[in-house]
């Protein structure tokens, strides 16, 4: 069954939704949206400046457009990072490959992201940490915002029914490829049983209506708009793989940075663990972050699974990430990531 033209409407505006928000976040996401922060401060914030207002640093940061980094715009609406005399000066809609390097020579201080895609840019010698984390992946289908599917009508009911089929990822080389590979093994196939393509955000709709594919890995908010739109089986969860609770997204930023400036870090740490905490309490006010700030549609807010928030950072979870990475080829070499998860709070 095809995407009707209304669906297939509503999920390439949801996609031009995403870069086009880079500009009119940055430019809103500076300052608070009633122009006086004394008169909307929170209880909290009164209280905090009760005694002498903390002297403001500016950092500048990105993040990728995506739920898992609701916590900020939450954070910044309530007074969290002011508290901590953080000014976040924040861009939406950054890409590892560009925003890396701008850590690296301090055009940029820190990145909300994909710790997977850190794992890669440390084995490739980049000196960068993680120094706080965001979200960790799921291990139900429930509970993972990334699913394994195939549409019901292709007859596909289970991970074995992929023999010989090809699936749509959306990039090749990165640790979702290494989730995939090691959840049809764990399923009794061979890499060869499954060809594997990089299919875009864009033409995954068309890719698996037409046949070009037969199976997606696909992640909120795009899982949800297929569930609307077609008739689709989920087979598995999409980003653990044998992992359980695997570090998924985090704040990274470069050593240099770190070590010049431990305590910018810390207030922001404790600023980001406030906003993740009030966040998960409080996970209708995500799913109005999503609508309003991401421009998710409100449907698909409503119904998406949301990302498994978390504060607690664990070296030994995030170097089974990197080892699996080994284990199935995206990597070449064993790389050490230990030494890049920061303390937090840093001490």
């Amino acid at each position: 069954m095809s995407m009707d033209i209304s669906k297939r409407r509503r999920w390439r505006g949801l996609l031009a939704a995403v870069p086009a928000l880079a500009v009119a976040l940055t430019l809103g996401a500076c300052g608070s949206e009633s122009g006086d922060s004394t008169s909307t401060a929170s209880p909290a914030t009164a209280a905090a400046t009760s005694e002498a207002p903390p002297e403001m640093t500016k950092v500048k940061a990105s993040v990728i457009a995506s739920a898992d980094y609701a916590p900020v715009f939450i954070g910044q609406e309530h007074g969290f990072f002011e508290e901590e005399g953080i000014d976040l000066d924040l861009a939406v809609g950054g890409l590892s490959a560009t925003v890396f390097p701008q850590l690296v020579n301090g055009q940029m201080d820190m990145f909300g992201s994909a710790l997977g895609s850190m794992i890669t840019a440390v084995a490739q010698g980049l000196p960068l940490v993680t120094i706080a984390p965001t979200s960790v992946g799921g291990n139900t289908l429930e509970d993972d915002t990334h699913h394994i599917i195939a549409l019901k009508s292709s007859g596909i009911e289970s991970l074995e029914d992929l023999k010989g089929k090809t699936m749509g990822v959306p990039a090749l080389g990165q640790i979702g490829e290494a989730v995939v590979r090691v959840t049809l093994e764990e399923a009794g196939l061979e890499p060869s049983d499954v060809r594997l393509v990089a299919v875009n955000f864009p033409d995954m709709p068309a890719a698996l209506s037409t046949g070009k594919v037969d199976s997606l890995q696909v992640g909120e908010p795009f899982l949800t708009v297929l569930k609307q739109s077609e008739d689709i089986v989920s087979l598995a969860p999409g980003s653990g793989g044998n992992l359980t609770d695997p570090p998924f997204m985090g704040w990274i930023a470069s050593e240099k940075y770190v070590e010049e400036n431990p305590d910018v870090v810390r207030r922001f740490q404790r600023a980001w663990k406030k906003a993740v905490e009030y966040t998960i309490d409080n996970p209708d006010e995500a799913r109005t972050v999503l609508s309003r700030d991401l421009k998710v549609d409100e449907s698909v807010a409503a119904e998406m699974i949301l990302p498994r928030w978390t504060t607690a950072s664990d070296p030994v979870k995030l170097q089974e990430v990197a080892d699996l990475m080994t284990e199935t080829g995206v990597l070449d070499e064993k790389v050490d990531v230990g030494s890049a998860v920061k303390e937090n709070p840093l001490p």
